[in-house]
C-alpha cells in the first residue's frame, strides 16, 4: 500500500473513532430517503445503477445518487448523460478526503438508508460513507471497511453490479426496524 493511501486510512480511521452515531434499520419497503454512491468508472455500472435508483425512485423514494470518477472531462460528460451527481480527484484532498460543496452535501443528508454500490476498494468513497449521516449504511463485505457499515453484503470477485443489487434488494427487504446498533 502507498504511503498516500496509509496516511489516508490514518486519518479515516480516526474519523470512525470520533464518531457516535445511532444506527437504525428499517425494511426497504419503508425506507423513504435513500442516499446511493458509486463508483463510475464504466458504462456496465452507469447502466445498473440508473435502472436501480429508477426502481427506487418508482417506488416512491427520494433518491440521491453520488458517483466517483478520476478525471474531470469524465464527471462534465457523465452528468447530463446520467442525470447523476459526479465527484472527481480534483475534490479530494491530499489523504483522499472529498471537500467539495457538493459531498459535503451529500455526507450532511440525514438519509434513512445509505447504499455504497463500489465493487472494488476506492480511498475516495471510504470517507463519504464514513462521515454521512445516514441511519443505516449497507455496503459490499470487504475486511478493511468493517467499521463503515451497519450490514454488509459478500460478493464474489466475479459479481457483476447488476447481481450485487440485486442481493442488496433481498437482504434489505428482510431487515427489521431495530436501535441503537442492536441488529
Amino acid at each position: 500500500m502507498r504511503l498516500r493511501q496509509r496516511i489516508g486510512n490514518y486519518f479515516l480511521n480516526k474519523e470512525l473513532e470520533g464518531l457516535k452515531r445511532v444506527t437504525m434499520s428499517v425494511p426497504l419497503n419503508d425506507v423513504k430517503r435513500v442516499g446511493v454512491l458509486f463508483s463510475g468508472q464504466d458504462d456496465v455500472s452507469l447502466k445498473a445503477v440508473n435502472l436501480f435508483v429508477e426502481r427506487l425512485r418508482k417506488s416512491g423514494k427520494s433518491v440521491r445518487c453520488m458517483g466517483y470518477v478520476s478525471r474531470e472531462k469524465a464527471a462534465e460528460t457523465l452528468r447530463p448523460a446520467w442525470g447523476l451527481e459526479f465527484f472527481t480527484q480534483n475534490d479530494l484532498n491530499w489523504y483522499f478526503r472529498p471537500e467539495s460543496r457538493n459531498v459535503q452535501s451529500f455526507i450532511e443528508e440525514p438519509f434513512d438508508l445509505l447504499i455504497d454500490l463500489r465493487m472494488q476498494r476506492s480511498m475516495a468513497l471510504p470517507f463519504v460513507v464514513a462521515l454521512s449521516k445516514a441511519r443505516f449504511k449497507v455496503g459490499c463485505f470487504n475486511e478493511s471497511d468493517h467499521g463503515l457499515y451497519d450490514l454488509m453484503i459478500r460478493a464474489d470477485s466475479n459479481m457483476e453490479i447488476a447481481e450485487f443489487i440485486g442481493q442488496l434488494e433481498h437482504y434489505l427487504e428482510m431487515v427489521g426496524p431495530k436501535k441503537d446498533g442492536k441488529q
